[in-house]
This record gives structure tokens, C-alpha cells and sequence, in this order.
């Protein structure tokens, strides 16, 4: 796969994660599942492209979340990124 195809890939899987994230806002029972969909998002990027783009595939979702997510729910930051780091190993 040529880097080109895996940046694609990376940008969009990365949005659609940040995207599920700001789903709990409007449907608060997602705040459990929403990272764990994102984790499962994040295998396919594992499976097609290798751990090193995954790994940075997550660390984008993380400043996104952090940058546009943090001032709405704080208290679920660390046990969502977590979530999704652990859904790459």
C-alpha cells in the first residue's frame, strides 16, 4: 500500500473516531461504547497498514479529542483513550 492510501486511510479513520467521540455528547449511553467502536475503527488501520500508523492514528485522535473534547467531558478522557490504546495492542 503506498503512503498515500495510508494517510487516506488514517484521516479518515481518525475522523470518523473523533466523530464517534462527539456522539456522547447528544446520546450519553454511547460513553462507554463509543471508544470502543473507535478501538475497533483503529484494527483496521492495524490490519492494513501496520502498528506504526495505527500508533499514530491514535495519537492524532488524541490531540483532536483533547483540543475539542476536553472542555465537555473531562471526567471520561483517560478511561476512553485508554479504551482505544489497549484495543491496538
Amino acid at each position: 500500500m503506498k503512503n498515500s492510501s495510508r494517510v487516506a486511510l488514517g484521516g479518515v479513520i481518525a475522523s470518523l473516531c473523533v466523530l464517534l467521540m462527539m456522539m456522547t455528547g447528544f446520546f450519553p449511553f454511547l460513553t462507554y461504547a463509543a471508544p470502543l467502536l473507535s478501538g475497533f475503527l483503529l484494527i483496521a488501520v492495524v490490519c492494513d497498514c501496520g502498528y506504526r500508523w495505527a500508533v499514530l492514528v491514535y495519537l492524532v485522535v488524541y490531540l483532536l479529542y483533547v483540543f475539542i473534547l476536553i472542555f465537555t467531558a473531562p471526567q471520561i478522557l483517560s478511561y476512553s483513550l485508554h479504551l482505544i490504546l489497549l484495543s491496538i495492542l
